[in-house]
């Protein structure tokens, strides 16, 4: 029997009963118990390897969920800034004069188009390339604590 977010557990009770995100979470508890296992088994004896390796299988499944995360906020951000760019471009059309919306539209996709263009070539390794290309090598990861104040390398998605 596992007493788990309030709920006793018998190993007879029906899965079925539980919700969708007590499921989840009876998934991620049971996977935290089959790193113990599997660490346990590797290192009878010695606790502090135990630890040191249920920490380390830890910590890839968060570098996983972390690089997952980057992404999504990327994308959405960047969205984000292309929807704004349009809510501008209508804007800009309602406040000329009707001979102008053309040229004002067309002044407005290259806007946007040079803000692609830019991240493409600098934005990226501005936000993302923390990496000093004069003291260590650019495809070393960076150790914990040493962070640039802006990135230093990836320019034009080079190595990405």
């Amino acid at each position: 029997q596992i007493l788990f977010l309030g709920y006793t557990i018998h190993p007879t009770t029906p899965y079925s009963s539980f919700s969708s995100s007590t499921m989840v979470r009876l998934n991620n508890f049971q996977e935290q118990i089959s790193f113990y296992d599997s660490c346990q088994s590797q290192f009878e004896d010695d606790i502090t390897a135990q630890i040191q390796c249920i920490s380390d299988l830890s910590q890839e499944k968060t570098n996983d969920i972390s690089i997952g995360i980057d992404t999504f906020f990327l994308l959405f951000g960047s969205s984000l800034m292309f929807f704004m760019q349009a809510g501008f471009a209508m804007l800009c059309a309602g406040s000329v004069r009707l001979k102008n919306v053309q040229n004002t539209m067309l002044k407005n996709l290259l806007d946007a188009c040079g803000a692609a263009l830019g991240f493409w070539s600098f934005g990226f390794a501005f936000a993302y390339g923390g990496t000093n290309e004069f003291t260590r090598d650019p495809q070393e990861e960076i150790e914990d604590g040493v962070t640039t104040f802006i990135g230093d390398g990836h320019f034009f998605l080079t190595r990405v």
